[in-house]
């Protein structure tokens, strides 16, 4: 496929498809004077989410973002100014910031390099060393901080390893709240996510696979928790009267963003189904061996395939950035992904393990167009593109 320099038509890596009953789900809101946080489309989509991940009606609390959601999963799990929280370094800024809206600060530890998610044996080795249990807190010797949640990742909407993570919190009492962030449709063992965490936080932000065009997600298996989230994101209202029992948070959801959501969740399989094929299709034309790998995906794991994209490879002559400059040359949206949060300026002090997994592949990381959207012969050209520049 040519691509008209003229033209000027990027090749995005990813943006909304609203083809499906997105402007019916809007005009319902209209007719129905229901715009705001209030509205029948908010329970209907978070009825939704909540029967997507595996778990019953009631088990879902919409959010004003992805970052709320954790804030909110912070509080909820009884994360404590002060306290520690354990998080790859390999993530978005939002994890880490997540944990200090909540007055605490992030542990960052390393990735596995075959998953890109946090390593359970260096977690495991970590806490061995570093922490004591007492009574029901888990105890970092060194600071006297309790370490008050384990937050995993799922990156790329992949999932981590979440028997052994379950294992290590359960044995050094420590929540297990997930940044699900991108992995709405993902699979564990061929089983839904939901059930595995005390709480999983999604993302509808409008470059995710599913978007409200922002807004975000809690869920659990202990709808206690799920209910305290919610309160805390309603400014903590008791009842019509203005009256609040607790510093709240005004983090909802409102109908029109639930709309948009609704319409998307509804074509949640077909999304998924197109997602993946894009990644096997880069993964089978763009596996080079010692030149380029393509992202994982574990036996363990049914990845939502958010994004797409390789790994430039440690004994490849290829300069990441040299190749995402003749990409974008073409109209090809291409570009490195997420900046370890151990070298972003408001943590660079934050404690942390030997990150040599994390410094070694991140700048190798090359992300690709992945749009639901994404035509053949658009993903044809990235990938003789690609080819051409490499042979």
């Amino acid at each position: 496929m040519s691509q008209d320099s003229s033209l000027k038509k990027w090749i995005e890596i990813s943006i909304p498809d609203l083809s499906g009953k997105e402007k019916y789900y809007l005009d319902q809101c209209i007719k129905t004077n229901y715009l705001s946080s209030i509205g029948p489309l908010i329970e209907k989509f978070e009825d939704e989410i909540s029967s997507s991940v595996g778990l019953a009606n009631g088990s879902t609390t919409t959010t004003s973002s992805g970052t709320s959601a954790l804030h909110l999963s912070m509080l909820v799990a009884g994360v404590n100014k002060g306290d520690l929280v354990i998080i790859p370094s390999y993530t978005f800024i939002a994890t880490a910031n997540a944990i200090s809206h909540a007055g605490a600060f992030p542990w960052l530890l390393d990735i596995d390099s075959k998953s890109l998610t946090i390593d359970p044996i260096i977690l495991y080795d970590e806490l061995a060393k570093n922490v004591v249990v007492n009574a029901n807190h888990c105890i970092h010797k060194e600071t006297g901080q309790r370490v008050a949640a384990l937050v995993p990742v799922f990156s790329f909407g992949h999932p981590a390893n979440m028997d052994k993570l379950g294992e290590i919190a359960k044995e050094f009492k420590i929540p297990l709240i997930t940044d699900a962030a991108a992995a709405i449709g993902s699979k564990y063992k061929n089983l839904d996510i939901g059930p595995f965490s005390d709480l999983t936080c999604f993302s509808f932000n409008g470059n995710k696979s599913i978007t409200c065009g922002g807004g975000g997600a809690i869920c659990s298996p202990n709808k206690d928790l799920v209910n305290k989230a919610k309160h805390l994101g309603s400014t903590a209202k008791t009842g019509p009267n203005y009256v609040h029992d607790q510093i709240g948070y005004n983090y909802r959801m409102i109908n029109t963003q639930a709309a948009i959501g609704l319409a998307q969740i509804e074509r949640l399989t077909e999304i998924i189904y197109k997602k993946r094929e894009i990644a096997k299709k880069y993964s089978l034309r763009l596996k080079i061996e010692k030149v380029l790998d393509p992202l994982p995906e574990m036996d363990w794991a049914t990845s939502s395939c958010w994004l797409s994209g390789f790994v430039i490879n440690e004994s490849s002559l290829i300069k990441p950035k040299q190749l995402i400059n003749h990409l974008n040359k073409k109209f090809i949206r291409a570009k490195e992904f997420w900046r370890p949060i151990h070298i972003q300026q408001p943590y660079k002090d934050a404690l942390r393990g030997n990150l040599k997994v994390t410094n070694n592949l991140w700048e190798r990381i090359i992300i690709l167009p992945s749009s639901f959207s994404l035509t053949f012969e658009e993903q044809e050209y990235v990938i003789t593109t690609i080819l051409d520049y490499i042979n």
